[in-house]
């Protein structure tokens, strides 16, 4: 399995550094590992850790992985690496690592093609391994979200998974659509819902920019066909949604206003139904109560200072 540029014997200590992100070690990782502890006297594993807790590509944890490897090989040292945006000062870490806990033997470093190795800029000699078969923890990670099991451990470990994040800012963008000079409001409502809200959604990682996301969720709830001018830009604020008031995730929301040019205003997406409201009626607290989602009271009251600040036609808006 292993790949030599130099005889491995005359090596004390076998370094490997990889990520080990699968549910359970795989026949390559087996083989790998056994090499190492049968051809070295010394044998330790340096496992990546990710600055993103819980990521999808790096779900497990230090410990989780340690234990994973302990369990089939325990007299290997396992020790972590965090991973760092330069190359240069990882490898000064990894190296200064190494040398504190063997600093006088002879070491190599074990990787494979899609390894560490092409960004490994230290001192020690590296070793490249051949894999073989096609074994990839990237198809057992896929496998395991697949998979639901009726065990006590397995819901355990749900549970630990999503506890062991960072707490969370989700990005929303929410649009105020302005017609007939800005007198009108468009809103929209959902089936499950008796009041409207402002069109908008949650913030996809495939848009490019705050902008194009409002525009995305304008089209999706509102109509394709609908055409506006351009977005602007009125406030970011921290929105109370009921879904996560017992939550330590909260959402915030970037708002966006615009005007209707043309086009038909249709429902789309989770909204069932649209309805053209007079602006000016909102000032009224008692109409803005009845009319409007709770959570969306900041921003239509957040509108309103935008739009007296560009001089709105709309005079007897109260302050």
């Amino acid at each position: 399995m292993l790949k030599s540029v130099m005889s491995k014997e005359k090596y004390e200590v076998g370094v490997i550094v990889g990520r080990f992100q699968s549910p359970r070690l795989h026949d390559a990782h087996k083989a790998l590992l056994s090499e190492l502890s049968l051809t070295h006297k010394k044998a330790l594993v340096f496992l990546g850790v990710s600055p993103v807790l819980g990521s999808r590509r790096d779900p497990l944890d230090f410990e989780s992985r340690k234990r994973m490897i302990q369990e089939q090989f325990p007299k290997i040292t396992i020790l972590p690496i965090k991973d760092m945006r330069s190359d240069l000062c990882w490898s000064r870490e990894l190296d200064k690592r190494i040398k504190e806990i063997c600093p006088m033997e002879k070491v190599v470093l074990y990787g494979g093609r899609d390894s560490f190795i092409k960004s490994y800029k230290g001192e020690f000699d590296i070793c490249e391994f051949e894999q073989n078969g096609s074994f990839s923890g990237t198809e057992m990670r896929k496998q395991a979200i697949r998979e639901i099991k009726s065990s006590c451990d397995w819901r355990e470990g749900v549970i630990y998974g999503a506890s062991n994040q960072y707490k969370k800012a989700i990005m929303c963008v929410d649009i105020a659509l302005l017609r007939d000079n800005r007198k009108e409001i468009v809103l929209g409502k959902k089936r499950e819902e008796d009041k409207y809200r402002f069109f908008g959604g949650h913030v996809d990682p495939t848009d490019e920019s705050l902008e194009y996301a409002a525009k995305r969720e304008l089209n999706e709830e509102a109509g394709r066909n609908v055409e506006v001018s351009c977005l602007r830009y009125v406030k970011s604020l921290l929105v109370d949604d009921w879904r996560y008031r017992n939550n330590c995730d909260k959402i915030i929301t970037a708002l966006f206003v615009t005007d209707y040019l043309f086009g038909n205003i249709e429902p789309g997406d989770d909204i069932n139904e649209t309805k053209s409201f007079s602006l000016e009626d909102f000032s009224n607290e008692y109409y803005l109560a009845k009319n409007l989602s709770e959570e969306h009271f900041p921003l239509m009251k957040g509108l309103f200072v935008f739009l007296r600040k560009e001089e709105c036609p709309c005079k007897n808006i109260k302050k």
